[in-house]
Protein backbone atom coordinates (compact mmCIF):
# COMPACT_ATOMS: atom_id res chain seq x y z
CA UNK A 1 0.00 0.00 0.00
CA UNK A 2 1.31 3.46 -0.87
CA UNK A 3 2.34 5.41 2.23
CA UNK A 4 -0.20 8.16 1.44
CA UNK A 5 -3.08 5.78 0.80
CA UNK A 6 -5.97 5.82 3.21
CA UNK A 7 -8.36 3.06 4.00
CA UNK A 8 -11.73 3.91 2.49
CA UNK A 9 -14.20 4.22 5.34
CA UNK A 10 -17.81 3.28 4.85
CA UNK A 11 -20.02 6.02 6.28
CA UNK A 12 -23.55 4.88 7.16
CA UNK A 13 -26.12 6.44 4.81
CA UNK A 14 -28.11 7.70 7.81
CA UNK A 15 -25.06 9.74 8.92
CA UNK A 16 -24.66 11.15 5.40
CA UNK A 17 -28.34 12.10 5.40
CA UNK A 18 -28.07 13.77 8.82
CA UNK A 19 -25.10 15.87 7.68
CA UNK A 20 -26.35 16.75 4.19
CA UNK A 21 -27.11 20.36 5.16
CA UNK A 22 -23.37 20.97 5.58
CA UNK A 23 -22.39 19.62 2.16
CA UNK A 24 -22.91 23.03 0.53
CA UNK A 25 -20.00 24.37 2.60
CA UNK A 26 -17.50 21.82 1.29
CA UNK A 27 -15.86 19.08 3.26
CA UNK A 28 -16.43 15.52 4.29
CA UNK A 29 -17.65 13.38 7.15
CA UNK A 30 -15.00 11.80 9.36
CA UNK A 31 -15.22 9.28 12.17
CA UNK A 32 -13.68 10.83 15.28
CA UNK A 33 -14.08 7.96 17.72
CA UNK A 34 -16.45 5.93 19.86
CA UNK A 35 -18.70 7.06 22.70
CA UNK A 36 -20.67 4.58 24.81
CA UNK A 37 -20.52 1.88 22.09
CA UNK A 38 -21.58 4.32 19.36
CA UNK A 39 -19.50 5.58 16.45
CA UNK A 40 -19.01 9.36 16.51
CA UNK A 41 -18.83 11.31 13.25
CA UNK A 42 -18.15 14.96 12.55
CA UNK A 43 -18.12 17.21 9.51
CA UNK A 44 -14.63 18.28 8.46
CA UNK A 45 -14.75 21.52 6.46
CA UNK A 46 -12.33 22.04 3.56
CA UNK A 47 -11.55 25.59 4.72
CA UNK A 48 -11.41 27.10 8.22
CA UNK A 49 -14.84 28.34 9.31
CA UNK A 50 -16.31 30.05 12.33
CA UNK A 51 -19.50 28.22 13.21
CA UNK A 52 -19.89 28.26 16.97
CA UNK A 53 -20.45 25.08 18.94
CA UNK A 54 -19.93 21.76 17.13
CA UNK A 55 -22.45 19.33 15.74
CA UNK A 56 -21.65 15.61 15.83
CA UNK A 57 -23.46 12.47 14.75
CA UNK A 58 -23.79 9.28 16.78
CA UNK A 59 -24.35 5.94 15.06
CA UNK A 60 -25.50 2.95 17.10
CA UNK A 61 -25.63 0.60 14.13
CA UNK A 62 -29.30 1.24 13.43
CA UNK A 63 -29.98 4.96 13.68
CA UNK A 64 -28.18 8.26 13.55
CA UNK A 65 -28.58 10.96 16.18
CA UNK A 66 -27.45 14.56 15.78
CA UNK A 67 -25.93 16.10 18.91
CA UNK A 68 -25.23 19.85 19.09
CA UNK A 69 -23.86 22.44 21.44
CA UNK A 70 -22.60 21.78 24.94
CA UNK A 71 -23.51 18.08 24.84
CA UNK A 72 -21.43 17.66 21.65
CA UNK A 73 -18.50 19.45 23.31
CA UNK A 74 -18.77 17.11 26.31
CA UNK A 75 -18.78 13.99 24.11
CA UNK A 76 -15.82 15.23 22.06
CA UNK A 77 -13.84 15.95 25.24
CA UNK A 78 -14.60 12.40 26.47
CA UNK A 79 -13.18 10.77 23.32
Amino acid sequence: MHKHSRKIMSIPKQIIEAAKGLADYGGTIIKIGFYKSQEVYSWHFDEPVTIGLPEIYLWDGQRARTICGDKAVKIISDL
